[in-house]
């Protein structure tokens, strides 16, 4: 059964759900309706998931259950339940006020060993921000990277000839705008998840 929406997203929202068998709590995100026939919003999905489970819940959720597989069936509804990450979001832990220099240390240290285990899988997150990191159970020695939805595989390339990020669109954030994120640019640098 379903608790809450937890997150919306562009792809759709993510709800609090519990396994009935025994009560382990997951984030169900289902691709948006009006995404069912998308095939580059089902190929994201798909990436996403595929990236997730690469990184097997090192410094991420791990996966528990999805149907993203059949993204080439267009019609098909596509779902993944990742493991549950309990805690505030960086921005909303940083919205109380300054926070100790150590802390901040601590917590970059250990974002950069999570994006070192993405890149050294082949893995560009392309959306880092303090919206998408989760310090689990408010632990600034274990921040959790979540929503993989704008990520980039080197693994999936050939897969995703056709499915690329149209030349006018663009990554990143409304407040910083990477080189290689403006429209037109090449973007696919590793170096863009250490600078967000």
């Amino acid at each position: 059964g379903s608790d809450s929406i937890t997150r919306r997203g562009g792809q759709g929202a993510v709800v609090r759900v519990r396994r009935r068998a025994d009560g382990i709590p997951g984030d169900l995100k289902r691709l948006h309706p009006s995404h069912i026939n998308s095939r580059e919003r089902r190929y994201r999905m798909y990436q996403e998931v595929a990236a997730l489970r690469m990184l097997a819940g090192h410094g991420t959720p791990r996966v528990l259950e999805s149907k993203v597989d059949s993204w080439e069936e267009e019609g098909t509804p596509l779902y993944v339940i990742m493991q549950w990450v309990d805690g505030p979001t960086l921005s909303q832990h940083l919205a109380s006020g300054p926070r100790p220099r150590d802390e901040a240390i601590t917590i970059a240290c250990q974002l950069a060993e999570i994006l070192e285990r993405c890149h050294d899988v082949g893995i560009q997150h392309r959306d880092l921000k303090p919206d998408n990191i989760i310090l689990d159970h408010g632990d600034v020695n274990n921040p959790v990277v979540v929503d993989f939805g704008m990520s980039w595989s080197r693994t999936d390339e050939e897969q995703a000839r056709g499915f690329n990020t149209p030349a006018h669109q663009e990554l990143g954030n409304r407040f910083l705008r990477l080189p290689e994120h403006a429209p037109g640019a090449p973007r696919h640098d590793f170096r863009s998840d250490v600078t967000m």
